[in-house]
């Protein structure tokens, strides 16, 4: 003979009435603002008569940018802030190559790093990062692309900088 303390309707009552306590304790808490993120692709683009053969943004894989090229593709995913704020700063890493060597045989590749303000933003898109002369770089969060008369700065194509350079 079995002693049961809690009747089979009691025990489900009590299931119930435990899941139900449970869940309605769970509601969506959002992100304080200052704690919301926006995510986007990685887009280079190189302005310089340097090649860059790879680059990241914060540890987020960026691709292989020649001489005045970039603008087409982007890498997945960079994660910043919603919202701007006036000292959000990343590091960029990027290795260029800057000719053959003396014997014509390799590359010289010079390993750099900088940590770049962003550039104010008010919509999410993707991450731009602009390689210039002198190892200058700027970093844009934009919804719109290069080219495009709304990008939060005017340096055209790559391909334009090119033409424009050559004929100074």
């Amino acid at each position: 003979m079995r002693l049961e303390l809690i009747g089979t309707h009691s025990k489900r009552a009590l299931g119930i009435a435990l899941v139900l306590s449970i869940i309605s304790g769970c509601q969506p808490v959002e992100a304080p603002a200052e704690h919301a993120v926006g995510m986007g692709g990685i887009v280079g683009a190189n302005y310089s008569d340097n090649g860059i053969q790879w680059f990241t943004v914060d540890g987020a894989g960026g691709m292989r940018l020649g001489t005045y090229t970039g603008g087409g593709g982007h890498v997945c995913c960079a994660i910043y802030p919603r919202t701007w704020t006036p000292n959000f700063r990343v590091k960029v890493q990027w290795a260029r190559s800057d000719g053959r060597d003396a014997s014509g045989t390799t590359w010289k590749i010079k390993q750099l790093e900088r940590i770049v303000a962003v550039d104010k933003y008010v919509v999410e898109g993707n991450v731009y990062v602009l390689f210039f002369p002198d190892d200058e770089v700027k970093v844009f969060v934009s919804d719109v692309g290069i080219g495009n008369p709304n990008f939060p700065t005017r340096p055209g194509y790559p391909e334009d900088a090119k033409k424009e350079r050559r004929a100074q």
